[in-house]
């Protein structure tokens, strides 16, 4: 490398970076210390929409989005671990980093996309993928990595001048303080979505909200994902929300009508069950739907049974669809009950989604109860 390389002006290499795209920087950042420490100064904005930082034990994956004139554009950036160091893969270039740990090389372009990055984004991501092979040995090799990245984004997004702004934020994890840990440090004015993934193998693991519960980031957010994890939480918990969406392992009778058998006298339960759902609701002065995806439901021919009259829909994809319609005595607020179920293995969908009469069909309106 020239040696006037390292000693070139802050206020050049400030109009050199204006003409840069996030690959060509962060290539830049790695001819030498000192370019490297000029350009983490700078704190340019690098004008992406979206981040998405992906770990296994063995490789890192970041991927960046920004707006282009027509649409918007994506830069992958692979980080892998070699024998003997780290291979950086950008597109069709390539570069081999000898004796480099792959998540610390990462980490350090990692830092400086989130500092560098002022405007608020689309969707922010951090994916820790602890089942990604084998459960065991991933598992055991990939704890200590995501312990180090964790603590290392806490670290850089509580060095940040403001809160990290984004829309949309999604996490991987197994545990809720590692999603505690980073929820925390998001900006709770731009923040719409919260979703957190749990592992994609089984069984799902049972995880509490409790401590998640108290973050503002958490209240203050308009929809809930929760996938793969059976949620223990009772449903009063998620009131705050405007939608709510989960997905378990199994879903039984019990889960559904969101009460426990007593008797077994259906009439009277179901009674209890829709009285039960319409406060959940109506208490509630933003939420208006709920969403519950599962892998396995047994109990569709008593869900009938106890619901009562119902609409029939079927595609000629495989899809099936039925809808029950419940009026509040009081009110002309409609409580729409929805099982979807495929012919083909696929998850079962249920969605109580809170309308008014004004808002039914001639044929819904037809079943209402």
């Amino acid at each position: 490398m020239p040696s006037y390389l390292s000693n070139i002006p802050q206020v050049a290499l400030k109009e050199i970076l204006c003409y840069l795209n996030h690959k060509s920087i962060l290539l830049l950042r790695k001819t030498c210390h000192s370019i490297r420490n000029s350009i983490d100064n700078l704190k340019s904005d690098l004008h992406f929409t979206s981040i998405h930082f992906q770990l296994t034990p063995y490789n890192v994956f970041i991927e960046l989005f920004y707006q282009g004139e027509t649409y918007e554009k994506c830069v992958p950036i692979w980080y892998i671990k070699t024998e003997n160091g780290c291979e950086i893969r950008c597109g069709t270039k390539k570069i081999h980093l000898e004796n480099e740990d792959f998540v610390d090389i990462a980490l350090g372009d990692y830092e400086l996309l989130l500092t560098h990055q002022n405007m608020t984004l689309d969707w922010f991501k951090l994916n820790l993928e602890y089942f990604h092979l084998d459960p065991l040995a991933d598992t055991k090799v990939l704890e200590p990595i995501a312990q180090k990245v964790l603590e290392r984004t806490e670290t850089i997004l509580t060095r940040k001048d403001r809160p990290l702004k984004t829309e949309n934020f999604r996490m991987t994890v197994i545990r809720q303080e590692q999603a505690v840990k980073i929820l925390k440090m998001i900006d709770t004015k731009s923040l719409k979505l919260v979703s957190i993934h749990g592992k994609t193998l089984n069984p799902m693991i049972r995880m509490k909200c409790d401590e998640l519960e108290k973050l503002e980031q958490w209240k203050k957010a308009e929809k809930l994902e929760l996938w793969r994890f059976n949620f223990v939480s009772p449903i009063e918990k998620l009131m705050n929300f405007e939608e709510v969406e989960v997905f378990f392992e199994m879903v039984s009778m019990k889960d559904v009508l969101g009460v426990k058998k007593a008797s077994g006298c259906f009439p009277s339960y179901m009674d209890v069950r829709m009285l039960y759902s319409f406060i959940i609701f109506l208490q509630s002065s933003k939420l208006q739907k709920v969403s519950i995806k599962c892998n396995d439901f047994n109990d569709a021919n008593q869900l009938m049974q106890v619901l009562g009259r119902f609409q029939y829909k079927q595609s000629r994809y495989g899809e099936r669809k039925w809808s029950w319609f419940f009026q509040h005595s009081n009110s002309n607020h409609v409580l729409c009950i929805t099982h979807i179920s495929y012919f083909i293995p696929k998850p079962n969908y249920f969605e109580f989604l809170l309308l008014t009469t004004e808002e039914l069909t001639r044929e819904e309106l037809e079943v209402l109860q």
